[in-house]
């Protein structure tokens, strides 16, 4: 294969076909590797390949390490020397260039790989494969036959990162808070169209409880009419969009969003779906044709909300409905919230529970002030006491533990009990449903 092709075609493969991998074509691959160039000629870098299923399932439930692996008949254990060719990281740029090697000649051979630095605790990955010191596992990469075809990720045009002699700063950089506040919105189409799309299209990069899906199905419902126009605006992610378009059978549906490319991210989990994006306005919907507008956890996640909901207003008919869902800032989802920030630490997207980007929850009392402008409040509904979230991330605590736990502040200990009790305490308070200290809330409201 040329060679131009292989970098064009290469992709980040997580399913494989569960066929063993021939000893032959291990060593070809890592051979590929060893063509890498190495700093001083310290061949630093050592690779243990595990194609036991009990090894790999012990990396996940003791060290944490991303479930992908057991996807894998083959993960490749990279570790290398640190005592040497530290200054500028030099020994790990020699592994990471192994690395591309190695990915380029198992697609050449018809195999997936997929590099991931989500190991979890290397302490426990060297004392489960019996590595000494000075060895440090730098990161796995897995390799079979692909049983996926992953879409090719928009990447930035060369004028972007080409310069010539002295930097020029003609990028905006994308920030790393969790904070909304700290973004402006071409940040955030940016980050959508990029970052949170590097994966694949169509996985769930947030996450709901079915209970809360059914509750957001029943909050919409009553306002439908036959062949009704609906707009949903600026959900990004498109997983609550993909439960709840089954209520959208009579009517046109309209999803907008941020770009293209987090449109086509929303089109592969949805059908009967039209797409238009928002630059300064929304595009291609002319003034007073819509009759419902969907903001599902949508102001929690774009700075501009003001400018969000005056198109809003634009689009809709006279009499047109805006039914919006939040994520309550005075509630317990907000308490949890500001607990993860301030308490354990996590104020960077890395290792943040929401991995679509930056997300902030909004007050009921904020939001009603926002609405006022445009919009009369004739329905306000509560959507559980306590944050459906705990449900899940209760099932997740183990494993996100392990891979991050190093870096949380001593209130890490309180997770899980804290996780389990509010867990208990979820299902005897599902019935309270007062808007104002729910933790996921609902408001309807007719355009002025």
């Amino acid at each position: 294969m040329e060679l131009s092709l292989a970098l064009e075609g290469r992709r980040s493969v997580r399913k494989y076909k569960q066929e063993p991998v021939m000893r032959e074509v291990i060593q070809e691959i890592i051979k590929a590797g060893s063509c890498a160039p190495k700093p001083s000629n310290r061949q630093q870098w050592e690779i243990i390949v595990v194609n036991q299923k009990s090894i790999l399932e012990r990396f996940v439930k003791e060290a944490g390490a991303q479930e992908h692996v057991l996807a894998a008949p083959v993960v490749l254990v990279i570790v290398v020397d640190m005592e040497f060719n530290k200054e500028h990281w030099s020994n790990i740029q020699a592994t990471a260039a192994a690395c591309q090697n190695m990915q380029l000649r198992a697609f050449d051979l018809d195999y997936g790989s997929c590099v991931m630095a989500g190991f979890g605790d290397g302490k426990i990955i060297k004392a489960i494969l019996g590595v000494p010191d000075p060895w440090e596992v730098t990161c796995f990469m897995m390799l079979g036959k692909p049983d996926e075809a992953p879409s090719k990720p928009p990447k930035k045009e060369l004028e972007e990162i080409f310069h010539v002699n002295q930097f020029v700063n003609r990028t905006e950089r994308l920030p790393s808070s969790v904070r909304i506040k700290d973004w402006n919105l071409n940040q955030i189409r940016n980050h959508q169209k990029f970052v949170s799309r590097a994966y694949k299209l169509g996985v769930d990069y947030e996450f709901y409880d079915s209970d809360e899906l059914k509750k957001i199905q029943e909050c919409i419902k009553p306002f439908l009419t036959s062949k009704a126009k609906v707009l949903n605006l600026l959900g990004y992610d498109g997983t609550v969009l993909k439960h709840v378009q089954s209520l959208f059978a009579d009517q046109e549906l309209i999803d907008c969003e941020l770009s293209a490319e987090a449109a086509d991210f929303v089109k592969a989990k949805t059908s009967n779906v039209s797409f238009v994006t928002f630059t300064d306005k929304i595009e291609g919907v002319e003034d007073k044709t819509i009759d419902i507008v969907l903001l599902p956890f949508s102001l929690e996640k774009i700075p501009e909300k003001e400018k969000i909901l005056k198109e809003a207003h634009r689009v809709l008919k006279q009499e047109g409905k805006i039914i919006v869902f939040i994520k309550n800032k005075t509630s317990s989802y907000g308490l949890m919230y500001l607990a993860i920030i301030h308490l354990l630490g996590v104020k960077h997207l890395e290792g943040f529970y929401v991995r679509s980007g930056p997300f902030e929850p909004i007050s009921i009392f904020s939001l009603k002030k926002l609405l006022s402008s445009h919009f009369i409040i004739e329905n306000k509904t509560g959507i559980f006491l306590l944050p459906a979230e705990i449900k899940i991330y209760t099932g997740k605590a183990d494993g996100y533990l392990r891979r991050h736990g190093q870096k949380l502040s001593f209130f890490k200990y309180l997770i899980k009990p804290a996780l389990w009790l509010g867990n208990a305490a979820f299902t005897s308070t599902k019935w309270i449903n007062n808007v104002y200290v729910s933790s996921t809330s609902c408001i309807v409201a007719r355009k002025k």
